[in-house]
């Protein structure tokens, strides 16, 4: 990059709905940290561009079209000429891709100042041996909940134009997160953070200082203060019908105010007893092995389940792939589901 501009990578992966947006939040406080919310900029190109050492202005329309079609993303304010005049400078794909990150930051950040680009994406949770070829010791912050409140949060946040699905389908998701999770921990131990919801809001502080400690950064109250940064909270609404505006209000009211316990047991008042049965019965296992004292109920193999698991693997399967696949065939997957 232009000027030697050094900056690290690293990433926010783990199961959705469990307080990754409000990480990413508090992160991204900070001057130094260009925090990028769910742009999937890292693997957008990977497999055309991984083994590039040019790049010109044609690779930089195909990112900017990217920002264009994603809804619900922070309002970028970063001008399109610092992209263009940056990336004939890149040598190779992590720099390319870093330049594409730093255009997603809000313009009150000075760029020449960024020391980290943290990328937050569930989805990379699959892709943690594609993100470690191209970036040099990658760390991962990888967010865990309970999954009661996990599967209730799924349930209340479907994206407007998408269908709900069974207390069944989201704890068969939570279990395939919780394995893969296992095996990130073990391959990256050293380069890898298991951070629960529920300590992220109910000890905020000390959680926040354990989390630079892991990434070597510093702490700053500011990330405590993250609701005070309104570039959290600026987010792209033109274009959007009024369910989809609902849908962001939703998402990112909470982020308007300090960091609270209120959501951590409100499942309780959600969810049926049928519903805390399936759930316990599916996840128990994997749950406990993160420090959730989960009852175990025997499994129901209802035809409900049973549709369920096949689903779950179709999905996944699509989701491991995701990235290796053409870009057409993307973009009609990501709508369809």
């Amino acid at each position: 990059m232009k000027n030697n501009h050094q900056v690290s990578s690293h990433f926010i992966i783990g199961m959705g709905r469990s307080g990754t947006t409000l990480l990413l939040s508090m992160l991204n406080s900070v001057e130094t940290n260009v925090c990028v919310p769910e742009i999937p900029i890292a693997l957008y190109l990977y497999n055309s561009h991984r083994n590039r050492r040019e790049f010109n202005v044609n690779d930089v329309r195909q990112i900017l079209s990217l920002r264009t079609k994603l809804k619900y993303i922070r309002n970028v304010n970063v001008k399109d000429s610092y992209f263009v005049d940056n990336v004939i400078n890149c040598k190779n794909y992590k720099d390319f891709i870093q330049v594409a990150s730093l255009s997603t930051s809000d313009n009150s950040k000075k760029i020449q100042l960024i020391e980290n680009i943290i990328d937050k994406n569930p989805i990379y949770t699959f892709y943690t041996d594609a993100l470690s070829s191209i970036f040099p010791e990658p760390k991962f912050l990888i967010m865990t909940r309970n999954p009661f409140g996990y599967v209730n949060s799924c349930i209340e946040s479907i994206d407007p134009g998408k269908k709900a699905r069974s207390a069944e389908f989201y704890s068969l998701a939570y279990d395939i997160y919780a394995k893969e999770i296992e095996k990130i921990q073990k391959k990256y131990f050293n380069r890898s953070l298991v951070v629960q919801y529920e300590d992220l809001v109910e000890n905020p502080e000390s959680t926040m200082k354990n989390i630079c400690n892991f990434l070597s950064i510093d702490f700053k109250l500011e990330m405590l203060e993250f609701y005070k940064k309104t570039f959290n909270l600026d987010h792209k609404k033109e274009g959007l019908n009024d369910s989809q505006k609902t849908r962001i209000q939703f998402k990112y009211q909470a982020l308007s105010k300090p960091v609270n316990t209120s959501r951590i047991e409100s499942w309780k008042n959600k969810l049926s007893k049928k519903q805390i049965n399936i759930i316990s019965s599916i996840t128990s296992n994997e749950a406990k092995k993160f420090g959730y004292d989960i009852s175990y109920h025997q499994k129901n193999y209802s035809i409900n389940y049973l549709k369920s698991v096949l689903y779950i693997q179709i999905y996944f399967m699509f989701a491991r792939k995701f990235y290796h696949l053409p870009i057409w065939l993307r973009e009609i997957f990501r709508v369809k589901v």
